[in-house]
């Protein structure tokens, strides 16, 4: 995909050696299946969470490393575009996404972006400065998620499955016979818990195949890992709003620091999405920001690794300062600790 320019030199190659030292100081021990999932958050902070990295084991492959990490399966991909998905060499460094720009909007309730398969809860007793995060699985091809604001209307507990017409026609083509009533147990791909949407034949829900989580493989529903969708069942009340979203290009401006995330989209007339992103970015820029880098803008749309970068001129500057705070960080933290997997320092 190319933005408002042509140019010869992409944004992986041309920062590549300030790579090498962000994958060194960017690092951190990151206990197996523990990637962060709760932020506190200041009111004007729009920017969460740091890029990690580890390296891969013998018999790696990104599907089991996601898994392991509780990260998506897509997000985890689009941040590794330049490594075999399912062949890792031993020692292949592979880049963490967990940073993520939060959803504009008020900070109440639940926001599901589909572009990002990504979850975001706020807790009502936080009053918005607290933040949950996990990767979900949204609707395929024929069985889009609505992009609809509603809410929970009830939870259940061990849910019966009554799979639609559609949904037994579908699979008796696949050679599968389905029942009108699946119940409870490890057959049920709904799991143990379902949040009921008020959207007739939606839900947020667990699955008998967390192996699937991240990726557009739904009849519509949103799927969350069992962990996920236990710990979301506990905390959140009935008639929490729940907001979905398709927005796979998103801006923060925080800190005097302009950032973009891009994800992959469906939109196909590139110089006209260049033309929207350009004054969306405008708008929300003031006087005071400092410059924007447009070529670097334009090669982060291309490459759509999912992960929010700074725009503005000097930006090279501004990640090596966020280098030092990160080591400062670390050094503080007695938590950190080694636990069998490499991590790079």
């Amino acid at each position: 995909m190319k933005f408002l320019n042509k140019h010869s030199q992409s944004y992986s190659s041309r920062i590549s050696a300030l790579c090498i030292g962000l994958c060194v100081a960017f690092s951190s021990a990151i206990p197996a299946g523990a990637t962060p999932s709760t932020y506190d958050i200041k009111d004007s902070q729009s920017v969460i969470g740091e890029v990690r990295y580890i390296e891969a084991r013998e018999g790696d492959t990104l599907l089991i490393i996601a898994n392991e990490f509780k990260l998506g399966y897509e997000e985890l991909v689009a941040a590794n575009r330049k490594i075999d998905t399912w062949d890792l060499k031993r020692g292949t460094r592979v880049i963490l996404p967990t940073r993520f720009i939060l959803p504009k909007g008020k900070r109440e309730g639940i926001y599901i972006n589909t572009a990002n398969y990504r979850l975001f809860y706020y807790p009502k007793k936080y009053k918005g400065n607290k933040v949950i995060t996990y990767p979900i699985s949204v609707g395929r091809g024929e069985w889009p998620t609505p992009k609809k604001s509603t809410s929970i209307i009830e939870k259940l507990v061990n849910p019966n499955w009554y799979p639609p017409l559609a949904v037994r026609k579908e699979h008796k083509e696949w050679g599968e016979e389905l029942p009108n009533v699946v119940p409870p147990g490890p057959d049920n791909p709904l799991g143990e818990f379902a949040l009921q949407l008020g959207l007739p034949g939606y839900l947020i829900h667990g699955t008998n195949k967390p192996y699937g989580i991240g990726m557009n493989v739904t009849h519509g529903c949103i799927r969350l890992h069992p962990d996920a969708i236990e710990r979301i069942f506990k905390m959140v009340p009935r008639k929490t709003k729940v907001h979905i979203i398709d927005e796979p290009y998103t801006l923060a401006v925080e800190d005097n620091v302009v950032y973009f995330e891009a994800h992959a989209d469906s939109i196909e007339n590139d110089a006209g999405l260049a033309t929207k992103l350009t004054k969306t970015l405008k708008r929300t820029l003031t006087d005071k920001m400092p410059a924007i880098d447009w070529q670097r803008f334009s090669d982060i749309a291309g490459e759509q690794r999912g992960i929010p970068a700074a725009i503005n001129w000097g930006w090279q500057e501004q990640a090596a300062q966020e280098v030092i705070q990160f080591q400062e960080r670390l050094r503080e933290s007695t938590a950190t600790q080694l636990t069998g997997r490499p991590h790079l320092f």
